[in-house]
């Protein structure tokens, strides 16, 4: 249940936001588990899926324990 959609900003001066080696996108969700499964839901009585989820879960594309390790930086040939 849910349709999910990203938004991308950006904004219109380039150098608004400092480069950066890489970017990510990420998509927030939450699941409410019940001894470790998906908690249940009807189609045909009023539940709080109906109401939209609150689970006791947070996923972070899709994973529970997402993990973004830094990219390897890139010489850009300035110096600070």
């Amino acid at each position: 249940m849910g349709l999910y959609g990203t938004i991308v900003v950006e904004p219109t001066d380039p150098d608004y936001w400092p480069p950066v080696n890489r970017e990510i996108t990420l998509t927030l969700d939450d699941i409410l588990l019940t001894d470790g499964t998906v908690a249940p839901f009807s189609r045909t009585q009023t539940t709080h899926t109906a109401m939209g989820r609150f689970g006791d879960v947070l996923l972070v594309n899709g994973d529970p324990n997402l993990l973004c390790p830094p990219a390897p930086a890139r010489s850009t040939g300035s110096t600070w």
